[in-house]
């Protein structure tokens, strides 16, 4: 939770050795305490992800999700419209990861019925 919130792994072990310096627990709760940070711990081992890096995460997400549905897409027409050999080209289309560039693919494909008249960049 604290790395969450943006603190340092030294700003967290800094106020766990001031919370063991200043707790004492009996043996039994002091074992529990200590396995409760050990498994904390183990389960923050990940880098702490800043408001920055989330939001850039959740772009490249979406956009994933964009180029997906515009190869998609263009995978049904070209297989719709010219068979293997639609395919055979698809496989080149999937070489391209510009959104901008799958769109004007995708707008040539629905206003052509020669596949030659598809030019890659």
């Amino acid at each position: 939770m604290l790395y969450e919130r943006g603190y340092s792994q030294k700003e967290v072990f800094d106020l766990y050795y001031f919370l063991d310096g200043i707790m004492v627990l009996p043996e039994p709760l002091e074992i529990q305490y200590n396995n409760e940070i050990i498994l904390l711990e183990k389960e923050s081992s990940m880098p702490y992800i800043t408001t920055a890096q989330r939001i850039g995460r959740k772009e490249g997400k979406t956009e994933g999700r964009k180029e997906g549905k515009i190869e998609g897409k263009i995978e049904m027409l070209l297989e719709m419209k010219f068979g293997k050999d639609g395919m055979d080209f698809f496989k080149k289309i999937q070489q391209i990861s510009d959104i901008k560039k799958l769109q004007k693919i995708l707008e040539l494909l629905k206003s052509t019925n020669n596949l030659s008249d598809i030019v890659l960049p």
